[in-house]
């Protein structure tokens, strides 16, 4: 059977019907992809025959060296596509609805009354600690939270009863404008060092101290047992313009 060659137009002989090539030689020079000449779209760069053929196997009409210069490019259109642009009423009304009551992140403090004072000694801070949003009042306070929490966070912890926390969180948040201290909050329970006394609940802005007892803390007597009234009576001389209130498991949620 004589073929005619689709590389070199040779005519040769085969005995097979679907031969195209008359030999090896041609077959590879017909696979060879001839890639034309492309320059980067941003930069002008002449790109290589990998990132041609990446391109328009993704069948993109422009073609760039490198991501910076494609940014570049994009970067711009997207400038001039929103440049100038009016937002609906109706989408601004729904910003509006949205950022009510929210303080903007250079505009002060994102709440007030809360970050006024230390949260190591409850100390007020001065107007230019509080502009720079700082949380302690000195260097001091700030060592002593940091160790506080490394006790806290590397094994050593105090237990508390879960039973008490939805007590304590609703008190904090209606009586005292969540500025309270306790086991469940991001600052923790609040622990006096010179005392190694961890306290239930703390309060520094309003002065308030709150402690959880439960049965095994009263005796069969009803009266509040040595071991702490001697606590009490501690913390009450640490900070004595701190209002010292107990509140009984047993009267409000029973055993």
């Amino acid at each position: 059977m004589n073929k005619i060659c689709k590389w070199c137009k040779k005519e040769y002989k085969t005995y097979k019907s679907k031969k195209k090539y008359c030999s090896r030689a041609c077959y590879s020079k017909a696979r060879i992809i001839k890639v034309p000449i492309i320059y980067c779209f941003s930069c002008g760069k002449e790109l290589t025959k990998k990132q041609i053929m990446a391109a328009s196997y993704k069948k993109r009409t422009r073609m760039f060296c490198s991501n910076i210069c494609a940014n570049k490019i994009l970067a711009k259109e997207m400038g001039n596509k929103n440049k100038g642009r009016k937002q609906s009423k109706k989408h601004l009304d729904s910003l509006s609805k949205v950022r009510k009551g929210r303080i903007p992140w250079n505009k002060g403090m994102r709440s007030k009354e809360a970050n006024m004072f230390c949260h190591n000694c409850g100390k007020g801070l001065e107007d230019y600690q509080i502009r720079n949003r700082q949380k302690y009042c000195s260097c001091k306070c700030y060592q002593e939270s940091a160790s506080c929490k490394w006790i806290q966070y590397n094994g050593w912890h105090p237990n508390y009863n879960t039973k008490s926390i939805r007590w304590l969180r609703g008190l904090d948040k209606l009586c005292f404008d969540e500025t309270g201290m306790y086991a469940t909050k991001i600052s923790g329970e609040h622990y006096i060092a010179d005392l190694d006394y961890w306290l239930d609940y703390i309060s520094h802005q309003h002065k308030v101290i709150i402690e959880w007892d439960e049965k095994h803390h009263y005796s069969a007597n009803g009266t509040l047992k040595d071991k702490d009234a001697i606590r009490q009576s501690k913390i009450q001389t640490y900070y004595p313009d701190y209002l010292f209130l107990r509140l009984k498991q047993d009267s409000l949620i029973g055993e």
